[in-house]
Order: C-alpha cells, then sequence, then structure tokens
C-alpha cells in the first residue's frame, strides 16, 4: 500500500518536472492519497506518509470534494475513526460545532489517548466552564509537563469561584515553568476576583487581599498594575494602617478559604511594614 501510494507520487513529480498544469497531476493525487490512506488505516501512526499525505491533500485536492469523500468512506465504514477526525477538521472550518463534536467524541471514546482530538475537543467546549475542566484536566493527565492546561484550568477554575483550586493550579504552571508571568497574573487575578464577589464595598481588610494581589503582579512584571492599585487605594496607605492596626488579616467568612501560611499572606506584614 504505501509503495502504490510513492509510486503515484512519484509520477506526480515527474508529471510536475514537464507540466505543471498537467491535469493528469490532481488525478494521480487523489489515487496516491487513497492508497497512502489505507496504509495508515493498517498501521496506525507513519508520521512520515502522514505528513506526504497531507500534503498532497492540502495542495492537490478539491476540499469539498475530500469532505464529501470522507463523508461516503464513513457511511461504508462507520467505525472508521481516522476518517471521523478528518471529518471533524472540516466541520470545525465550517462552524459546524455539532456535527464536529459528535465525530470527535465517538473518535476519543475508543481512542482516550488522542491528545489532538482532545484539544480539539477543548476548543469546542471553551464557553462550557464544566466541560472545559473535564476535559482540560484530561489534556494534563496525557500532557504532564505542559503548564499550558494549568493555567486554562486556574482561570476556569477562577469562574467558579473554586479559588483554592485556581491558585494549586497556578503553583503546578510555576512548578513546570518558574518564569511563567502568566502564572503570577493568574495568581494575581484570584484575589482580585475574590475580592470583587465577596464585599459590597472595599473596607480595610478587602485591601489586605488586593495587597496578595499586588504582590502577585509584582512578580509578573506589572509594575503599572501596581502602581494603578496604589493609585485607586485598593491597597492600604499609610494613613489606612495607622488608622486600622488591629487589623491583620481579612477576616470575612467568604476568605475562610485562605490559608494564614501561605507565602503571600505573609507579605501582608512585609508590606505593611514598608509603608
Amino acid at each position: 500500500l504505501k509503495k502504490i501510494g510513492r509510486y503515484y507520487f512519484e509520477m506526480i513529480q515527474k508529471l510536475a518536472e514537464a507540466d505543471e498544469e498537467d491535469p493528469q497531476i490532481t488525478e494521480y493525487a487523489v489515487i496516491a492519497i487513497e492508497w497512502l490512506e489505507k496504509y495508515l488505516e493498517k498501521v496506525g501512526n507513519d508520521n512520515d506518509v502522514q505528513g506526504l499525505s497531507t500534503m498532497l491533500i492540502q495542495k492537490y485536492m478539491d476540499k469539498e470534494k475530500l469532505k464529501i469523500k470522507y463523508e461516503q468512506n464513513l457511511v461504508k465504514n462507520p467505525n472508521d475513526f481516522r476518517t471521523m477526525a478528518k471529518l471533524a477538521t472540516f466541520y470545525l472550518k465550517e462552524d459546524n460545532t455539532k456535527k464536529a463534536s459528535d465525530l470527535l467524541v465517538k473518535v476519543y471514546a475508543a481512542e482516550p489517548q488522542n491528545l489532538k482530538v482532545l484539544k480539539m475537543l477543548i476548543k469546542i467546549n471553551k464557553n462550557n466552564v464544566n466541560k472545559s475542566i473535564e476535559l482540560n484536566r484530561k489534556a494534563l493527565e496525557l500532557d504532564k509537563s505542559n503548564e499550558r492546561y494549568n493555567l486554562t484550568l486556574a482561570k476556569l477554575y477562577i469562574e467558579k469561584k473554586k479559588y483554592k483550586e485556581a491558585r494549586n493550579m497556578c503553583k503546578a504552571a510555576l512548578r513546570k515553568n518558574s518564569n511563567s508571568d502568566t502564572a503570577y497574573k493568574i495568581w494575581a487575578d484570584i484575589y482580585n476576583t475574590a475580592v470583587s464577589t465577596c464585599a459590597d464595598a472595599i473596607e480595610y481588610q478587602d485591601k489586605l487581599v488586593f495587597i496578595m494581589a499586588y504582590r502577585q503582579y509584582k512578580k509578573a512584571g506589572k509594575d503599572r498594575k501596581c502602581n494603578s492599585m496604589k493609585e485607586n487605594g485598593q491597597v492600604p496607605s499609610k494613613s489606612d494602617y495607622f488608622t486600622n492596626r488591629g487589623i491583620t488579616r481579612p477576616s470575612r467568612s467568604c476568605y475562610k478559604w485562605i490559608n494564614p501560611n501561605w507565602e503571600e499572606v505573609k507579605y501582608i506584614d512585609e508590606f505593611l511594614k514598608n509603608l
């Protein structure tokens, strides 16, 4: 199968040398693709052949005709997961997420280690917070060294107001990439969001929570943001500190998730000392 596919590819090259507009080139490309696809169905992964097949498809095949061909193939072979995945990419380009999702769910059920399919499902479900959490956690299991999934999960947990889980994801991302400014920025966003959902009116103890956000923005290199927080009175001023010296930690019930032993909590004392 592989040799036949390559034979027609070599014929394409010879024809192109003589005349790149030769209509037989497209005919041979279709034949080559069919044989190479049959080969891939038999052996599974072969990066060289997959690359050759993809190149031929992109260069010579009419996209609408190819989509119809895949749809016909799927009718003949309803459990052909490779064809399902390819068809799904066509549907995604057409913004037909329902059809794409239906196919990708079937492929993923049969191939739970298929990270490429999982990434497409993540893209489709980006506006569904619960489903996105589920899919990104699965992707993280498959691609443990990639902090991107930790950071995405952190943002999703913030939306769910699961701040402790969001913080854990930021720390996990930093263990993988200690220079991740994004991780510190999202970490700061946790405390910013916590204040906005916790306090109707900003009191001194809420400003203490803002100090923790301030610290993480500093680590992310967001100096303008930190200056803005000072100018807007989000963090305590010297007069705030002297007026409220008896308050050293946030005490609202909605801040109970904050562990007093966390490093950013201890920074409150340092910040106040330097006023």
